[in-house]
């Protein structure tokens, strides 16, 4: 038995005529690996879908045989390269794969075998996030995806005891088909007995035949390979069916000419279509609908149970199927986030809604006159009296130039703050200056990418995020679509700093926070990080050389959190900054090199031998080394972890 998943994608992005579009597939198989099992028939199964793509729907195939993952890295990109607007692109993996519960990643011939989550997801691939989005910003007309990953786990059980088996799905981009060859908890059959010698797998030798007839729709050949694969499966008494999610017209096919196929089961083509639509702004609307239609149907329970995890409102509510589908999606998004931020920005988009009544009570329970709800696990943030007032108007350039003067004659951090609106995060204008940046030898602990020290001179103040930012204003830029819900697992929301947030993730929220501000938010660079973070001091840390007691929150810091802590729990450095040490690690906007020829004006390093982007500051998880001022980390833009986070920066002018 061989326990692996097949997804199958396609993507539609832009209306192009079908004669118009060049057709190019990248296809890759593994099956020998350096540290992990090897594989049977990943190689056979890659040639098929090559052999397919190629010789019966006319693709140009570029084949990849067991890479290394900079080897897959550097062909893609080149393969990326050719890809033009309109084209039909297809990109086809076989071999291991794991999911950290929110993303599938692809392991190449080098993955390591022994390794903890956060190494493991930057020595393999984010199938959503380096993949498919990658070749969607090409412009295609159509990509098709299949990708053929282990359902067991081939790590070591102490590097992945946490996950269980198979891969998660992940959110669905508009105009996209996907067909796993299992189901959630399945596996999928490499053979049906030991004296089964088909070359192919199970799901691969039943789809095959199916995607070769160029006039067959592809809702209707993957419908089938799903019955198909559960009737094989069943005669050995295994449950497998492939699962399938798609927002593609049911009629569909490479020919354009599509073979008509026989007459549908209204009943099984409506839930299709339902289950096809995947997790859309219709999800809850869909599954009532299917209710309302069919009370005792074949998957009325289904439907409700699938209804109840996505959070939508009871179907014994009156009030549902009043409001538009696109409210009841937003409204069931509020619901699940559960906060003040959340509440008063379903009433800011839907002012006269449906919800607005039940919005109003729910947000009266988690406001206390002090606008802290101290029984709720989602508080709003408790906004310093002396700020009140002036979130009230919008920040002017003469408040700007007074909190300039106030950094450079080194007045109190109240004169130096300011915030352009209630869910913005509050900023403290950091002063010009320059420093040494590095750790000189003497200093313990600090590896050799933290040298050779170099002076930098920042010329100009800037504005930095006086705390991390945290959940409450995470909500807020989610709430309005500016940023994906990342998972929380338990670690508070409100005032603690989000975490499981990407650099890219980061990316977004100052992108939407520019956008809602007008003006220039980004992420601090790495020079412009160390120079706040030591305020003036040169010892390792802010405080001192030696970690102390109760200075940060972090591994073995003396400090009582098991987790983050509410941002603003310990002491402020000398610029009035809070957390640099500690807490979670800080994305900044640099990639990760040595300081060899690293910019001397506080800018951001952009060129670098790798894609890693720097990471400071240490986190609630780590040991003391790891906080001092000088310490550099790097992880891939696209990880997510418990330990990462960011602040934000601002450009001002005087």
């Amino acid at each position: 038995m061989r326990a692996c998943l097949t997804l199958f994608l396609v993507i539609f992005c832009g209306a192009f005529s079908v004669a118009q579009a060049e057709k190019r597939a990248f296809v890759v198989g593994v099956g020998e690996y350096a540290y992990l099992n090897d594989l049977t028939k990943t190689i056979a199964d890659s040639e098929g879908y090559s052999d397919a793509f190629r010789n019966n729907l006319g693709f140009q195939v570029t084949p990849l045989k067991n890479p290394s993952r900079i080897e897959f890295l550097s062909r893609f990109d080149g393969f990326l390269q050719t890809v033009s607007p309109g084209d039909d692109v297809a990109f086809v993996f076989s071999g291991h794969g794991w999911s950290d519960g929110a993303e599938n990643y692809l392991a190449l011939a080098d993955a390591p075998r022994s390794a903890s989550e956060y190494v493991l997801k930057d020595e393999t691939v984010a199938i959503s996030r380096r993949i498919l989005l990658a070749l969607k910003d090409r412009n295609p007309r159509l990509i098709v995806a299949i990708i053929d990953a282990c359902r067991d786990n081939p790590f070591d059980s102490l590097t992945m005891n946490a996950f269980g088996k198979g891969m998660v799905r992940t959110e669905i981009p508009q105009g996209t088909l996907v067909l796993y060859s299992a189901g959630a908890r399945q596996k999928a059959l490499d053979r049906l007995s030991d004296t089964d010698s088909e070359r192919y797998s199970v799901f691969t030798r039943v789809l095959l035949p199916k995607l070769r007839n160029p006039k067959v729709p592809l809702m209707r050949a993957a419908d089938e390979a799903r019955s198909e694969v559960q009737r094989l499966a069943s005669t050995i008494n295994h449950s497998q069916r492939p699962a399938l999610y798609s927002d593609v017209s049911i009629d569909f096919c490479f020919a354009g000419n599509c073979v008509v196929g026989p007459q549908r089961d209204p009943e099984n083509a409506l839930w299709v279509e339902i289950m096809t639509a995947g997790r859309s702004g219709e999800s809850c609307a869909n599954y009532k609908r299917y209710v309302d239609r069919y009370p005792n149907g074949r998957f009325t329970d289904r439907a409700e149970r699938f209804a109840v995890a996505f959070g939508c409102p009871k179907f014994s509510d009156p009030l549902y199927g009043l409001a538009p589908a696109v409210e009841v999606e937003d409204w069931t998004k509020t619901k699940r986030l559960d906060s003040v931020i959340a509440y008063e920005s379903y009433l800011e988009v839907y002012p006269d809604g449906t919800f607005v009544r039940e919005a109003n009570a729910r947000l009266a329970e988690l406001k206390s006159p002090d606008e802290t709800h101290v029984g709720s696990s989602n508080p709003v943030i408790a906004m310093p009296a002396s700020l009140k007032e002036a979130v009230t108007r919008p920040v002017t350039d003469e408040d700007i130039l007074s909190a300039i003067q106030a950094a450079e004659a080194g007045a109190p951090v109240e004169q130096r703050a300011f915030k352009e609106c209630d869910v913005c995060p509050e900023m403290v204008v950091v002063p010009a200056g320059r420093f040494v940046m590095g750790s000189p030898e003497s200093e313990t602990g600090g590896p050799s990418d933290e040298g050779p020290t170099h002076t930098v001179v920042i010329s100009k103040p800037f504005a930095v995020g006086k705390f991390e930012v945290t959940w409450a204003e995470w909500e807020r830029c989610v709430v309005v679509g500016g940023c994906y819900e990342v998972r929380n697992n338990g670690f508070g929301r409100g005032t603690r700093p989000v975490t499981y947030v990407s650099w890219e993730d980061a990316k977004a929220y100052v992108r939407w926070l520019s956008r809602e501000t007008g003006e220039d938010y980004r992420l601090l660079s790495e020079a412009e990080w160390e120079y706040a973070a030591r305020a003036g001091t040169t010892s390792a840390y802010w405080w001192g050389n030696s970690i102390g007691s109760n200075n940060a929150n972090c591994f073995d810091c003396g400090d009582s959190y098991d987790k983050t802590a509410p941002v603003g729990s310990f002491r402020p450095n000398a610029f009035g900054l809070y957390d640099m040490s500690g807490n979670v690690w800080e994305w900044v906007e640099d990639c990760h090199g040595d300081y060899s020829g690293a910019p001397t004006d506080g800018s951001a390093r952009q060129s670098c031998n790798t894609e890693y982007r720097v990471k400071r500051g240490g986190s609630w998880g780590s040991t003391p080394s790891l906080l001092r001022l000088a310490d550099r980390n790097g992880s891939m833009p696209d990880i997510r972890d418990s330990g990462l986070g960011f602040r934000v920066a601002r450009d001002i002018e005087k």
